[in-house]
């Protein structure tokens, strides 16, 4: 089975804690989100994923850059403006 937890910059640490530790044996687990983009004050459940998992056994992580923005040209520049 796959698990997609999308938009996980809105979960809680406890949520996410919850999230991955319910996943089934053979099963895979797709997190995605951007911790910029976070409804949530401090760090969210997406933020402490990133900072506890690295180097476990099975967890792997990819981060995307501005030049994986694909949805528009204008959408590029929009965030090129917020980043200034």
């Amino acid at each position: 089975a796959w698990v997609i937890l999308d938009e996980a910059q809105n979960t809680t640490k406890g949520q996410m804690k919850a999230t991955l530790t319910r996943v089934g044996q053979n099963s895979k687990v797709l997190v995605t989100g951007d911790v910029d983009q976070s409804d949530i004050r401090g760090v969210n459940g997406l933020q402490d994923a990133l900072n506890r998992l690295p180097g476990v056994k099975g967890v792997f992580t990819h981060e995307f850059t501005r030049k994986d923005c694909v949805r528009s040209g204008i959408c590029g520049r929009v965030l090129d403006a917020y980043d200034e």
